[in-house]
């Protein structure tokens, strides 16, 4: 089955929102088996609405709709479905009274405009809305180009409320109309430390694989993911074909593949040392606390970081870890020399198993010649030793700090796997 996706909406045209719902969509229809070969969006104008439902009706085999189902009158999405489909819109006091009860409970007075979600196109399933006020709905609209109809089901453009209504309403409609003959199920193994060029001609053998399995390459800041994806008849037959890629590519990213799926390298960092009964300090300058920010995104964190400080100027540095001021004024605050310090002061006192020391330049300006705009140091102190990465990082203030925070993270990672 191929559905296509149209957004509604002139604010994502404008670029002043971001349609996650597409993206979301996509994801869902995929496990499901139901294929999108095309995305639309589309501005608040009823003709030009009507123009991509023509278009989509004639080479899929089902339409989502997203967005323009509220009570302005720039929400126009049902009145064109309506005129699309040659329908007229037809009152529901049912769905009316639901829209009042929502509002006596919320203690809001409801306004007039709302009246105008209580209208359907004739013989539209109604979708309910537990969230919000707009109902979605399900209709068979007459399609010029093929014989037969194609279902049009319109979802409200809000995410918090869209989501469970395809959840629970329209995915399991799909399932049971729809011509679903297989699955998709998708796994990705995550990898950082390495270009993605690196990666890929490491994995070129099964960049080339044709369906019904496939795996894809993916950068990002910092990070490279091969995604394995496979098609079965059931999810356990693709599941099987994935098992069977990955076994053959782990041995070649086994140095640089820290997870897969949902893992993040911190949350991957957090749960070696728990499972070692290892503790973390970090001490921060260029980065601000990001380190540390994202170590307690992780649940159970507090188990394992006892302390983290950030000493952003060069009195602090000396007042809180001992940094003698001699050797800020002669090295200066991005050296090898204090990030090493910083990483053994903060671990000595904090009495932990790891201490972890970060000083740089994010930039844009404080950069010299020397030393330029992205030199950062890198400091991991134990009871044994203390190891120290210079690095020149390319990017905004922002992707500096998180490439910074993402290189100590996994210099702890690697540190871990030797243990």
């Amino acid at each position: 089955m191929r559905i296509e996706l149209i957004a509604v909406g002139t604010e994502l045209l404008l670029g002043h929102t971001i349609n996650t719902n597409a993206a979301w969509l996509s994801q869902e229809l995929a496990k499901i088996g139901v294929d999108v070969f095309f995305q639309s969006t589309v501005g608040d104008n009823p003709s030009r609405i009507k123009q991509v439902l023509s278009l989509a009706s004639g080479r899929s085999d089902g339409i989502i709709v997203t967005g323009g189902l509220g009570p302005t009158e720039d929400d126009i999405t049902t009145q064109a479905i309506a005129e699309f489909a040659r329908r007229p819109l037809i009152f529901h006091p049912k769905i009316l009274k639901k829209i009042r009860n929502r509002f006596q409970r919320r203690k809001i007075a409801m306004s007039k405009l709302n009246e105008r979600q209580a209208y359907l196109p004739k013989e539209a399933r109604e979708i309910s809305n537990s969230v919000g006020t707009a109902p979605g709905f399900i209709l068979f609209g007459d399609s010029p180009q093929k014989t037969g109809t194609v279902p049009i089901i319109a979802l409200p453009g809000v995410p918090r409320e869209m989501k469970p209504m395809f959840l629970q309403t329209v995915r399991p409609f799909l399932q049971k109309h729809g011509k679903t003959i297989s699955v998709l199920v998708c796994k990705t193994l995550r990898t950082t430390g390495l270009p993605e060029s690196t990666i890929a001609a490491r994995v070129t053998k099964w960049l080339k694989l044709k369906p019904p399995v496939t795996v894809g390459i993916y950068a990002h800041l910092g990070e490279v993911d091969l995604r394995v994806m496979a098609k079965g008849e059931t999810p356990k037959k693709a599941e099987r074909a994935i098992a069977k890629i990955e076994k053959e590519i782990r041995p070649k990213i086994k140095d640089v593949s820290f997870g897969s799926d949902e893992d993040t390298l911190e949350s991957v960092v957090v749960n070696h040392l728990i499972a070692r009964k290892k503790t973390l300090a970090v001490v921060e300058s260029c980065t601000g606390g990001l380190l540390a920010h994202r170590v307690t995104n992780v649940s159970g964190s507090s188990k394992i970081l006892t302390q983290g400080l950030v000493t952003y100027s060069n009195k602090s540095k000396t007042n809180l870890l001992g940094v003698p001021a001699g050797l800020l004024k002669k090295k200066g605050a991005v050296s090898r020399e204090v990030a090493l310090l910083m990483a053994q002061r903060i671990r000595q006192t904090a009495g932990t198993t790891f201490g972890i020391g970060i000083t740089g330049i994010a930039g844009p300006t404080g950069g010299t010649k020397k030393k330029p705009v992205g030199l950062v140091y890198i400091a991991l102190a134990t009871s044994q030793k203390t190891y120290c990465s210079e690095l020149f990082l390319k990017g905004s203030r922002e992707e500096i700090k998180w490439q910074a925070t993402q290189n100590a993270l996994n210099g702890l990672r690697l540190e871990l796997m030797k243990t």
